[in-house]
């Protein structure tokens, strides 16, 4: 008895191609006061803030980070339709693994708890002073209103601006990260 090909079988797939691997070392250097890193980088297991030894109860993350260049929210006083449209648009978004110490991340943990309690304590402010304007003739629910909408923004603002590295520029792949300690940068190869 003869094997014969099954014309209705499964195409046998091919092998998969080779899997380049780039070290990390590859995908971090430094910049001066600046790290400069590529999509993927993994920086190595000390934090960022202190260059402390990372211990197993310490923060390491793989975090997803966008950059989107100043220009673009100057656009808000044009429309900030036009501005998150162009944001959208042309920010370009990275993947960072680093580690903090556990009184760095508590540090920047409660900086967004603090952040999240300004917004939402405007917003009942709005709430309180929308109630006060059905309720009374007086002058001071305005008064209200506008510190409500200080504090919100002002909430929305602390919660963007607590991270421990913020992402300053793009150029030819690289983004340049700022926020790591003068001795962490040390520790990188320069560019």
């Amino acid at each position: 008895m003869s094997i014969e090909a099954n014309p209705y079988a499964t195409p046998a797939a091919a092998a998969p191609a080779p899997v380049t691997v780039v070290a990390s070392n590859d995908l971090v250097r430094r910049d001066g006061k600046f790290l400069v890193v590529w999509d993927g980088a993994v920086l190595p297991p000390r934090c960022v803030r202190t260059n402390a030894p990372i211990n197993p109860e310490d923060w390491t993350k793989s975090k997803k980070m966008v950059f989107t260049p100043p220009w673009v929210w100057a656009l808000v006083l044009l429309s900030p339709l036009i501005a998150i449209i162009v944001a959208a648009v042309i920010q370009k978004r990275f993947t960072l693994t680093y580690s903090l110490s556990k009184a760095e991340r508590a540090r920047f943990r409660n900086r967004m708890i603090g952040g999240w309690l300004g917004f939402f304590a405007g917003l009942g402010g709005i709430g309180a002073s929308i109630a006060a304007f059905s309720s009374t003739n007086a002058s001071w629910p305005g008064f209200l209103l506008l510190a409500a909408i200080v504090v919100m923004f002002g909430g929305l603002v602390f919660v963007a601006l607590a991270n421990a590295l913020k992402p300053v520029r793009f150029r030819d792949g690289w983004f340049v990260i700022k926020g790591c300690s003068p001795e962490f940068l040390d520790s990188i190869a320069p560019q």
